[in-house]
């Protein structure tokens, strides 16, 4: 059996997706999971399913974060994230682009790229 490099919890091996890792911040698809600087991060399937949209490619429009069911959810889930990382000592990650969707905080993940690199 195989296990989420951030979480340790079992992965299904017929219905694996690949881990994201930006930065300190590493989210699993399948199973649902994320992590800051190593922590479990305890989201829900629909959190971790936003958080892995976002995390693909930085950026993603309500569309993108469409399977759940409207814009209005995507909001109480993204505010729910931000509730998350806060407790987990983590800066605001998730910016809002009005009319638009949400993005990874470019300036921070530059940062630690930076910094990693240093």
């Amino acid at each position: 059996m195989a296990f989420c490099e951030g979480c340790q919890r079992a992965i299904d091996e017929l219905d694996r997706s690949p881990a994201i890792t930006r930065g300190p911040l590493q989210v699993g698809r399948q199973p649902p999971c994320a992590t800051w600087l190593g922590r479990d991060l305890r989201l829900s399937s629909v959190q971790a399913g936003l958080l892995y949209a976002l995390a693909r490619t930085g950026e993603a429009t309500h569309i993108q974060m469409g399977f759940v069911t409207t814009e209005g959810a995507v909001k109480t889930h993204v505010s729910h994230l931000r509730r998350i990382f806060a407790a987990a000592g983590a800066p605001d990650l998730i910016q809002n682009i009005q009319g638009w969707g949400y993005r990874l905080n470019p300036i921070y993940f530059r940062e630690v790229a930076d910094a990693d690199h240093a």
